[in-house]
């Protein structure tokens, strides 16, 4: 099984964010553990062409969880986890929020003072990029996570541009995108999942590594660990990079389609910008999430008319 193969069944997408990364790290592992540490079933065919297909088939079976656990593992590394967690558990883990969350929050105090403070310009303006790209809306949505933040600012972007609510449009908005747009989400949140996955998988293999070598008495299993847990943290800054990017993607997905949405949905176009935020948009947000009606003078095909 071959790369090639793996492409022509699953999307792109897959293949990068989850596929690769879990063949990467396999046939690492492959390559540096002991005898003892490997199948018996593989080592039959370790020096034979056999052996990439066996590895292919391991790493499709790995990244097909990966992709299953996707949405739990976001979970985690944004830091909302420790906060929707069990009582006890929360009570359990709250000193690591405690510590992870301040430390977040005199990043985001430290932008808000140059952004508001700063006699140059220059220093506010890029204070001001940071904090929309870097951190949520408002101090109290800051999470625990530098990736958890970035997520969240992204989340914010229609809310704290427009008034539309991110779980109300996303959905919709990206079935309105053209082939050009789909090809530029799929690759960006593909670079972001290879990041986190990598970060994940070579934790994991380094935990292996370091095991079976601890086993045999060889002192390789502290330098490996170290350079696992240095490479996993260095993949998750290249995360946090990745997901800026997507953001971006996402925001100007949202930017340039909101009002076919407002059609879409039969809402009148906005007259001004005001009145999107304060009326358009939380009659779209209301009618997608709860199904209330939309008011007469609002709709439209009376708007049209009217003209």
């Amino acid at each position: 099984m071959s790369i090639s193969d793996v492409a022509g069944v699953f999307s792109r997408y897959f293949v990068v964010g989850f596929f690769v990364p879990a063949f990467i790290v396999l046939v690492a592992l492959s390559q540096v553990l002991t005898k003892a540490f490997l199948p018996s079933s593989y080592e039959r065919y370790a020096d034979s062409p056999a052996s990439i297909l066996i590895l292919g088939g391991a790493a499709l079976v790995v990244a097909l969880i990966l992709d299953a656990l996707n949405d739990p593992l976001m979970r985690v590394l944004q830091g909302s986890v420790l906060r929707d967690a069990p009582l006890p558990v929360r009570r359990a883990i709250s000193p690591v929020d405690k510590i992870l969350s301040n430390r977040q929050l005199v990043l985001y105090d430290r932008f808000v003072a140059r952004r508001d403070s700063s006699s140059s310009e220059v220093e506010k303006t890029k204070a001001a990029w940071i904090l929309d790209r870097r951190f949520p809306r408002s101090r109290a949505r800051v999470l625990p996570s530098h990736f958890g933040n970035v997520l969240r600012a992204t989340s914010d972007h229609p809310t704290s541009r427009w008034g539309l609510d991110m779980s109300a449009a996303w959905p919709r908005i990206e079935m309105l995108l053209n082939e050009r747009e789909q090809d530029l989400h799929a690759t960006a949140k593909g670079q972001l999942n290879f990041f986190l996955n990598g970060a994940l998988l070579v934790l994991v293999g380094g935990g292996v590594f370091a095991l079976d070598h601890a086993l045999h008495r060889s002192v390789l299993w502290i330098g490996a660990l170290v350079a696992a847990i240095a490479l996993s943290y260095a993949l998750y800054r290249l995360a946090v990079g990745a997901a800026i990017r997507w953001g971006t993607e996402v925001r100007a997905s949202v930017d340039l389609h909101r009002l076919e949405l407002y059609e879409k949905v039969g809402l009148r176009a906005p007259r001004e910008f005001a009145e999107e935020r304060t009326t358009i948009a939380p009659l779209a947000n209301a009618c997608l999430l709860y199904g209330f009606e939309i008011p007469d003078g609002f709709m439209r095909s009376q708007d049209t008319a009217n003209e």
